[in-house]
C-alpha cells in the first residue's frame, strides 16, 4: 500500500507578522515546492490562513459566529502550479483586521484531516506558522491534544519570536504561548516540535535528497542448490532492495514556438474493434470517435502480431509466439562461488541490490542469511548467481559480494547483489603503450608518491568525510529543480548558478592548492611538460581557398569565343579538358580543387554551391548547383526553430544572387525569392516567420531586374515589379507583371533585341581587319 501523506499548513496572516511574513512565506512555498515537483499523488496538502477579514472553513459553516477569520485556501489535494501561484499573492490583513485565534485554526485542520482521511492509514501533520504576540484562549489545549493523538496527527510550531523566550526580557504574551504549545504538543503524544522561524528558513534552504519508499525488487528464495534438478536446496526466503541507482534530470516535453494557434483535433476515418465480451460490458459507445466508420472484427483469433524489420512488418502467429516462448521460474540461486581477488571491478556494472531478510521466518532468514555472507566475508568469496526476477522473465548472472558494516553492538554482515557484463557488454580495447624511461625514474615515482600523501583527504579538517556520496548532492539536478521552480513562477526568471556549497566538487581542496601546486610543478619540469598552444577548429579546407576573396563565376568572352576560325555551323567553343589549367573556368578552380561535392551541404552550403560551379564538367554545372543552393535553403527553413537558422539563409541567398547576376540565371533566383516571401508569410507581423523577411528587407535580398541581369528570360521583372515584391498584397505584383507582358518592347527602329549568329561574323571580321 502507497505510504499517504496529508499535511495541513497554517499560516498567521496577522499584521503583527508583516516584518517577517516574507521568510514564512517562503518557508512553507519552499515546502510546497518539495511537493510539487516529486509529483507524488499520494503527498497531499491543505492550506489554511489564520486573520483574514473573511471567513471561510467547515467549521463555521456547521457553527456561526465560530472559528472566524480562518480561510481554507483549498481542500486537502495533491498540490499544483496554481496553488503555489495564488500563495504568492497572500499578503498580511490591514491593522484594522483583529487577529485570529489560532488554536482555532489548529481544530480546523484536524477537521479537515479527519474529514479526508476518515480512518484510512495516512502520515498526518499539521504545521503552525506565527508569531506569539497575540492572544490564544488556551482553555481546550488538553481537548485539542486529546484530537491530535485520537487522529494521530503530529503537530509542529514555527515561531518568528521563539528565539525571544530563552532571554530574560520576554513579554509574558510570548512565554505563555510558548510554554502552553509545548503542553499541547507534548499532551498529544503524537512527536511533534518547536522551532524558531529562522531555524525552519535553514532547514528549506539546506539539501535532502528525494526520500524513496523501500519496494523490493525480488521476493523469493535464495536458493544453495539447484530447485530444479535437486531434492536437497536450501532456500532462504529474501528481499532485494536498490542501494545505488543513477537519478534521471527532469524530463522536457517538445513544444513548439511556431504555433500560433491551437492543435487541431486528428479525427480518423476507420477505427477497428474486437467484439469480444469485455468490450460488451465496458459499452463500446464510450469509445466512439465521432464519425469515424467503425469496423467490427467478430472473430479475435484473426489477429496475429507483426514485428518491425526495418519498415517492413514480418508476421510471426500467436501460436508461434506461445510456443517458442521462452520459460523461466522466478529465482535466485547460487551456482558457484570465485576468490574476490580474481574478481575484476570494472565487472560491476549494474545497480548495487542489497538482500534483506523476508517476512516469512524472519528470525531464521535472518540467522541464515547473515551466516552465508559471514562465511563469504571470512573466506574473501563471492558467489555467482543465476537471477530471474519473475516468472518466465529474463535470466541474468549475477555476482552476491559481502560486506561487513558496524551494527549497534556488533559487525553485522549483509550481500550485495550486481549484475555480471555479457561478452556484449563488456569494451576491452586494446590501447598502444609508450613507454617512457622518465615514467619508470625513481625520483618521478617519489615525486608522485609524495604528490598523492600532500592530496590524502584524511589529513583535511573534515577528514575522509570530505565528498563522501551520502553528503555530496548532484549540482546539475539542483540546478535543473531550482531552475524550473523558479520559471514556474516567474517566466522571465534567469537559470541560476551552481550553489556556492557544490562548487567544492569542481575544485582542488584550498588546502593542497600551494602544497600540491609545488609538486605539479617539479613533477612538469622533470617530464618536460610543455603546454599546448590551443590553435581552435579548424574549418573546411580547399586547395588554395581563399576565405576572403570575391569568387570569380563569370567567364571573359575571349575564354568563351577563343581565337578560333569555325564555321558559321561550327561550335562557338570548345570545352576545355579536364586537366587543362588554361580553361575557362582557371580563375574558379583556384577556389576549389579538393574532392568532388556533388550536391550543396547544410555545413558549409556557400562553400559546397562554390565547388559545384568550379568542378571539371562538360557540361553548364550552373543550373545544377543553383537548384541545388535553392535545396539546401528550403532545408534551412524546414529545420529552422525560432530564428536560429536565418542568418545562414542570409548568407545563402546572398551567394545565389551574386552568381545569378553574372552567370544571367535571375529567373531561378526570383523563383526561389517568391518561394522565401509566401514561406515569410509576411501579412502575419506576429510570425517568427516575419523576422526573416524583415532581414531580407534590410540586406535588400529582394526580387533581381531586368536591369541588373541581363537573362532574357527575366525582361519583365522591371524595377517597379521589384518594388512591388516587398508589397503584402500578392495581387499588386502580379497585375504589375501581367502589364509589362502585355507591353511590346521594341526599339525606335522596330527591332526586337537580342544576339545573331551576323553578330558573330561581323566580330570575326573585325578581328581579321586588326590583324
Amino acid at each position: 500500500m502507497a505510504n499517504k501523506k496529508a499535511t495541513v499548513f497554517i499560516l498567521n496572516v496577522a499584521n503583527s507578522m508583516s516584518k517577517v511574513f516574507s521568510t514564512a512565506l517562503t518557508v512553507m512555498t519552499e515546502n510546497i515546492e518539495d511537493k510539487v515537483m516529486s509529483g507524488r499523488k499520494t503527498d497531499m496538502v491543505s492550506v489554511l490562513l489564520a486573520g483574514t477579514p473573511e471567513t471561510y472553513n467547515v467549521l463555521n459553516d456547521t457553527t456561526p459566529d465560530q472559528y472566524e477569520r480562518i480561510t481554507s485556501m483549498c481542500p486537502i489535494s495533491q498540490p499544483n502550479l496554481d496553488l503555489l501561484r495564488r500563495i504568492q499573492n497572500i499578503s498580511t490583513s490591514s491593522e484594522e483586521t483583529p487577529p485570529a485565534d489560532v488554536l482555532d485554526a489548529v481544530i480546523v485542520a484536524t477537521q479537515v484531516i479527519r474529514d479526508h482521511c476518515k480512518h484510512l492509514k495516512y502520515e498526518k501533520r499539521i504545521i503552525v506558522i506565527t508569531d506569539n504576540h497575540n492572544r490564544i484562549d488556551w482553555l481546550d489545549l488538553k481537548d485539542v491534544a486529546g484530537i491530535l493523538q485520537d487522529i494521530n496527527a503530529q503537530l509542529t510550531v514555527i515561531g518568528s519570536d521563539f528565539d525571544l523566550v530563552v532571554e530574560h526580557d520576554c513579554p509574558e504574551e510570548i512565554a505563555e504561548n510558548y510554554t502552553n504549545w509545548k503542553r499541547l504538543i507534548e499532551e498529544s503524544g503524537t512527536g511533534g516540535e518547536t522551532m524558531t522561524l529562522e531555524e525552519a528558513h535553514v532547514i528549506t534552504q539546506e539539501d535532502v535528497a528525494k526520500e524513496v519508499r523501500p519496494t523490493p525488487a525480488y521476493r523469493g528464495y535464495l536458493y544453495l542448490g539447484d530447485p530444479h534438478k535437486s531434492e536437497h536446496v536450501l532456500g532462504i526466503p529474501v528481499f532485494m532492495f536498490l542501494r545505488t541507482k543513477t537519478i534521471s534530470l527532469p524530463s522536457g516535453h517538445k513544444y513548439s514556438a511556431h504555433s500560433s494557434g491551437p492543435s487541431h483535433k486528428v479525427e480518423p476515418s476507420i477505427m477497428y474493434k474486437v467484439n469480444n465480451d469485455a468490450n460488451v460490458n465496458a459499452g463500446l459507445t464510450s469509445f466512439s470517435l465521432g464519425d469515424a466508420d467503425e469496423k467490427v472484427i467478430e472473430d479475435k483469433s484473426r489477429l496475429e502480431q507483426a514485428f518491425r524489420f526495418g519498415k517492413t512488418a514480418i508476421l510471426i502467429s500467436r501460436d508461434e509466439v506461445i510456443s517458442n516462448k521462452f520459460t523461466s521460474k522466478k529465482e535466485l540461486t547460487v551456482i558457484g562461488f570465485i576468490d574476490k581477488k580474481d574478481f575484476k571491478r570494472h565487472y560491476l556494472h549494474s545497480n548495487a541490490y542489497i538482500l534483506m531478510n523476508a517476512n516469512t521466518h524472519s528470525l531464521e532468514a535472518a540467522k541464515g542469511l547473515a551466516a552465508f555472507a559471514k562465511a563469504l566475508y571470512d573466506e574473501q568469496s563471492c558467489a555467482i548467481v543465476r537471477y530471474v526476477q519473475k516468472d518466465d522473465g529474463r535470466p541474468r548472472i549475477g555476482i552476491l559480494e559481502p560486506e561487513d558494516i558496524q551494527g549497534e553492538h556488533d559487525v553485522e554482515y549483509l550481500l550485495q547483489y550486481f549484475d555480471l557484463p555479457f561478452a556484449e557488454d563488456i569494451r576491452d580495447y586494446k590501447f598502444k603503450s609508450t613507454p617512457d624511461e622518465k615514467v619508470s625514474d625513481p625520483k618521478c615515482i617519489q615525486l608522485m608518491d609524495d604528490l598523492v600523501d600532500a592530496m590524502d583527504l584524511g589529513s583535511t579538517m573534515e577528514g575522509n568525510d570530505f565528498l563522501t556520496p551520502e553528503y555530496s548532492f548532484n549540482p546539475i539536478f539542483w540546478r535543473f529543480q531550482r531552475a524550473i521552480k523558479n520559471r514556474a513562477l516567474n517566466p522571465d526568471a534567469p537559470i541560476p548558478d551552481i550553489k556556492d556549497s557544490f562548487k567544492c566538487q569542481f575544485q582542488v581542496h584550498p588546502s593542497f592548492k600551494e602544497t600540491a601546486g609545488e609538486y605539479s610543478e617539479r613533477l612538469a619540469s622533470l617530464l618536460n611538460v610543455r603546454k599546448v598552444i590551443d590553435k581552435g577548429k579548424e574549418k573546411r579546407k580547399y586547395n588554395a581557398m581563399d576565405d576572403m576573396a570575391e569568387p570569380e563565376t563569370r567567364m571573359n568572352i575571349d575564354d568563351l569565343i577563343g581565337n578560333a576560325k569555325s564555321s558559321q555551323r561550327g561550335p562557338l567553343y570548345t570545352p576545355a579538358a579536364p586537366g587543362d589549367t588554361q580553361s575557362s573556368s582557371s580563375s574558379k578552380s583556384k577556389l576549389y580543387t579538393s574532392g568532388m561535392i556533388t550536391h550543396v551541404g547544410l555545413i558549409s552550403p556557400v562553400e559546397d554551391f562554390y565547388a559545384l560551379l568550379n568542378q571539371p564538367s562538360e557540361e553548364d554545372n550552373v543550373d545544377f548547383a543553383m537548384n541545388s543552393m535553392c535545396k539546401a535553403i528550403n532545408t534551412f527553413l524546414e529545420k529552422t526553430f525560432r530564428n536560429e537558422n536565418f542568418a545562414q539563409v542570409i548568407k545563402c541567398l546572398k551567394a545565389l544572387r551574386d552568381v545569378a547576376i553574372k552567370e544571367e540565371a535571375a529567373l531561378n533566383y526570383n523563383k526561389q525569392m517568391r518561394e522565401i516571401k509566401q514561406w515569410c508569410n509576411p501579412t502575419n507581423k506576429a510570425s517568427n516567420r516575419y523576422e526573416l523577411w524583415e532581414l531580407l528587407k534590410k540586406e535588400s535580398l529582394g526580387l533581381m531586374t531586368n536591369e541588373e541581369s541581363e537573362d532574357i528570360d527575366n525582361v519583365n521583372t522591371t524595377k517597379a515589379v521589384a518594388d512591388k515584391f516587398w508589397n503584402t498584397d500578392e495581387e499588386d505584383e502580379h497585375a504589375l507583371i501581367e502589364k509589362v507582358n502585355n507591353t511590346q518592347i521594341s526599339n525606335s527602329n522596330q527591332d526586337t533585341g537580342g544576339f545573331k549568329i551576323s553578330d558573330l561574323d561581323e566580330l570575326e571580321d573585325s578581328d581579321d581587319d586588326d590583324n
